[in-house]
């Protein structure tokens, strides 16, 4: 597993471990919206995402992580709170992500978007990533919105049965091309 420690000054992004499985597993299980961002349908057990977690950590090129908000503590300490989770994998010069997903709490306050941006600049610093791709259900116009407001664009469609349908749903690749200058120095 490609562990990730990665951060700005509000939100971090680093490897899920079994401490953080039942927060994990609310964002599979917080309604339907999150099946366009998990991939998955139904109730998902703690005990799935502990068998997914340990197929992840025995593969070389795969990652999941928890993204966290920093939130004040008492005196000059901080406090992470759990806030979503983010997997994906590396191959060359290439990002796939797979999933990203904030519990309902805490979207729509620029979460999701400051982990994509923490996650771009580790891939272009870190692993020399050029090409990042994900894919979307064209049914899921918020998701879509998203990640076309972060500069990704479509780059092909396929049609796939998801979600244990019978017809195939349209299924959007999406693609940005990062260039090392979007890397933050430091």
């Amino acid at each position: 597993m490609i562990a990730i420690y990665a951060q700005d000054s509000m939100t971090a992004i680093m490897p899920l471990g079994h401490s953080s499985l039942a927060d994990a597993a609310r964002v599979y299980n917080c309604g339907d919206d999150s099946r366009y961002a998990t991939g998955q349908e139904g109730v998902f057990s703690v005990h799935e995402l502990s068998s997914l977690l340990e197929r992840i950590k025995a593969s070389d090129n795969e990652f999941i992580t928890g993204i966290y908000i920093k939130a004040p503590c008492r005196g000059a300490n901080t406090v992470m709170r759990f806030a979503g989770l983010c997997s994906g994998m590396l191959h060359t010069n290439t990002l796939w992500i797979k999933q990203l997903n904030i519990l309902p709490e805490y979207r729509r306050r620029g979460i999701g978007t400051r982990a994509v941006d923490i996650l771009l600049d580790y891939a272009v610093r870190s692993h020399n990533v050029r090409d990042v791709y994900l894919s979307a259900v064209e049914k899921n116009t918020v998701g879509l919105y998203f990640w076309k407001k972060l500069g990704f664009c479509e780059s092909r469609r396929i049609e796939k049965a998801v979600f244990g349908e019978k017809l195939p749903s349209n299924i959007i690749i999406m693609q940005k091309t990062c260039s090392h200058s979007m890397s933050k120095e430091g």
